[in-house]
């Protein structure tokens, strides 16, 4: 298939199941749900994510593919991709490869700002600060925490307890979960740094708990 040379290495990675949904992160242990967060109708496998969500599925709807896709094998992500390089014409193909370039070009565009609020132990506000941009969304939980231990370091406190309301993060950090994505250099971040305070400890809270922290962001 002619693309661009990231968006083959995408393609590698999903017919390999190298990309970190839900589905994978359960299995190792991170998560402990894998239904998809954005439907909620099915496990957040990579075929899912890329065809059979509601928000591809309506990408898709309105693609050239829309009637070709009804036919073809849904077992999995590798299986479905050989079946329309057999059944679907290169022309296709290429535009196929468009749509997702155009998506990944606007994705790798979306930098979500990071919010922290530090609280005493009565729950008073000590400090807030944000940091706009400069991650992408996929990191983003886990950016929040280590630029909040940079802000607690810099404010000079010497015992931290987060709250975050990615299990993901937590689960990582907890269980010191190693990987070479960016999600995971991330969570190598967080345990060096937690490493320079006298005690730190992380937990999971719901997101109504962490209002505050995401107003700030804003």
């Amino acid at each position: 298939m002619r693309a661009p040379p990231k968006l083959r290495h995408f393609m590698w990675r999903a017919c390999k199941g190298f990309l970190a949904v839900r589905e994978k992160l359960a299995y190792r242990h991170i998560l402990e749900n894998k239904t998809c967060a954005i439907c909620g109708r099915g496990d957040e496998s990579i075929i899912h994510t890329i065809f059979e969500c509601s928000a591809a599925s309506e990408i898709w709807a309105a693609s050239n593919f829309k009637d070709v896709l009804t036919q073809a094998p849904d077992d999995s992500f590798t299986t479905r991709m050989l079946w329309l390089s057999d059944n679907v014409s290169k022309e296709d193909l290429t535009s196929m490869s468009k749509m997702v370039c155009e998506y990944n070009s606007y994705a790798g565009k979306v930098h979500p700002h990071l919010g922290v609020v530090a609280k005493d132990d009565s729950g008073s506000v000590l400090a807030a600060a944000v940091k706009k941009g400069g991650v992408v969304v996929d990191v983003a939980e886990a950016a929040a925490v280590v630029f909040g231990l940079k802000v607690a370091r810099r404010l000079g406190y010497e015992k931290v307890q987060v709250e975050s309301d990615a299990l993901n993060v937590v689960t990582g950090i907890k269980q010191k979960i190693a990987g070479c994505s960016p999600f995971f250099l991330m969570i190598d971040d967080v345990l060096a740094l937690s490493l320079l305070f006298d005690s730190f400890a992380i937990s999971h809270v719901k997101r109504t708990g962490n209002t505050l922290a995401h107003l700030v962001a804003r």
